[in-house]
C-alpha cells in the first residue's frame, strides 16, 4: 500500500487496500474447524475468479484506468 500511494496516489490505494483488508478479515474470520469441509471450496474459488475476470473486463471497457489516473495528483511525484 505504501508503494501504491507513492506511485499512484490515494484513490487506488483506498479502493484496493481497503477491499483487500476487508477480504483478509472476512477470510480469517471464516476459517474455523467447522468450515474446513473442502467439498464446497472449489466452486467458491471458481466463482470468485470468474467474478474478478468480469470485473476487470468491465473496468477495461469503461475506461476505468485513465479515469483513475486523472484523479491521482501524485503520479510521477
Amino acid at each position: 500500500m505504501v508503494a501504491g500511494y507513492r506511485y499512484i496516489g490515494w484513490p487506488p490505494v483506498i479502493i484496493v487496500g481497503g477491499s483487500g483488508t476487508a477480504a483478509f478479515v472476512f477470510v480469517e474470520s471464516d476459517i474455523s474447524p467447522a468450515t474446513l469441509d473442502a467439498r464446497g471450496r472449489p466452486a467458491g474459488v471458481l466463482l470468485t475468479v470468474a467474478g474478478l475476470q468480469i470485473h476487470l473486463i468491465e473496468e477495461y471497457l469503461t475506461g476505468f484506468a485513465p479515469a483513475m489516473s486523472r484523479l491521482s495528483t501524485s503520479v510521477g511525484a
